[in-house]
């Protein structure tokens, strides 16, 4: 076994560990722990599969369940993932389970990434609270140091608030799943290192190499120049977890200041402007009242609408479009959120 290989099973199981100690048990459950991992046949989600099947008997002990999602977008190279990732997890006997879903609604032909990427989290809910509701159940993501300088970019050029630009968390819990990430702190170089040592195989997905999608661009031609003008891969990487190990402490104490706030209207569906209140800390609570609302992420051009609206001298509502069937009524210092059926 190669030094590379040693020093990323060490690192991967000390954050699996520190990761699982956030979970907090179900109500429904019997006290015992699921890891429900990801697995899509790529190189990323084979080394988290490997990476987890060596820390199963260590504490804190868990089951190992394993799910595929096959979005049938890709004829016989999603039937060929598919198959791969069901060979491969009949060579771990550590594993407890492998459960298949299927996007089944071939009427939409042209289904985007935001679609698919929705699907997977009803799938992963889903399996959650019906599959695994015995158990107290974490989600493993293969998300690795790589993903996570391009979900910064990605943010910046949707446009985001500044408490937000940062790059991939490696725990969050959602609608009471824990979704953890042992692999955060890896390049993908590293870990596909780590599989040709072992001589484990992977598959690619061809739709990754697309550059009619944004995020793949970003990969391909922006991130090398990036990488190139910091000096290196690492470099870049370096500075960018530094400016999100910032950014989510400014996130942590707008959050913080939030709560200590005296104005209490936001819960009543309206959000008010309080002279009182430092415009920085009006304009991120103005973003998570909106948030609240649609339950969505809003994008930081219709925040800045909706702030403009409501601090202008207009005398009749001004709408603003916050995607989706929402729109924001914005009257002098007030804002409410409606259904689209409702004007």
């Amino acid at each position: 076994m190669t030094s590379l290989v040693n020093r990323i099973r060490q690192k991967s199981i000390l954050a699996l560990r520190q990761q699982l100690s956030n979970i907090q048990p179900s109500t429904q459950s019997i006290n015992q722990i699921a890891v429900l991992a990801c697995v899509s046949g790529g190189s990323d989600s084979v080394a988290l599969l490997d990476i987890l099947a060596h820390s199963k008997k260590l504490k804190p002990a868990f089951d190992l369940h394993v799910t595929h999602f096959d979005h049938k977008l890709r004829g016989a190279e999603s039937q060929r993932d598919r198959d791969f990732v069901e060979s491969l997890c009949k060579q771990y006997p550590q594993i407890d389970s492998v459960i298949i879903r299927e996007w089944n609604n071939s009427s939409d032909a042209c289904r985007s990434q935001k679609d698919a990427r929705m699907w997977r989290e009803s799938q992963i809910y889903d399996i959650a609270s019906r599959d695994l509701k015995e158990y107290t159940t974490a989600v493993a993501l293969a998300h690795h140091a790589d993903d996570s300088v391009e979900t910064l970019f990605m943010k910046l050029l949707r446009g985001t608030r500044l408490a937000s630009l940062h790059g991939i968390s490696s725990v969050v819990e959602k609608d009471h799943i824990l979704k953890i990430r042992p692999l955060i702190s890896f390049s993908k170089r590293e870990l596909v290192e780590y599989l040709i040592d072992l001589e484990i195989p992977w598959v690619e997905d061809s739709s990754n190499m697309d550059t009619k999608y944004k995020r793949n661009k970003v990969r391909a031609e922006l991130l090398p120049i990036l990488q190139d003008l910091a000096g290196s891969p690492k470099a870049l990487t370096e500075r960018i977890e530094e400016l999100s190990r910032q950014t989510r402490l400014l996130d942590s104490f707008v959050e913080f200041q939030l709560q200590h706030a005296s104005a209490k209207e936001d819960d009543t569906g309206v959000f008010k402007l309080n002279p009182l209140e430092h415009e920085f800390l009006q304009r991120e609570r103005l973003t998570r009242f909106l948030a609240k609302e649609i339950e969505s992420t809003v994008l930081a051009r219709s925040v800045e609408k909706a702030w403009c609206a409501i601090n202008s001298s207009a005398t009749i509502d001004v709408l603003v479009d916050l995607g989706g069937d929402f729109q924001a009524v914005c009257s002098h210092g007030v804002v409410k959120v409606r259904h689209r059926s409702e004007s």
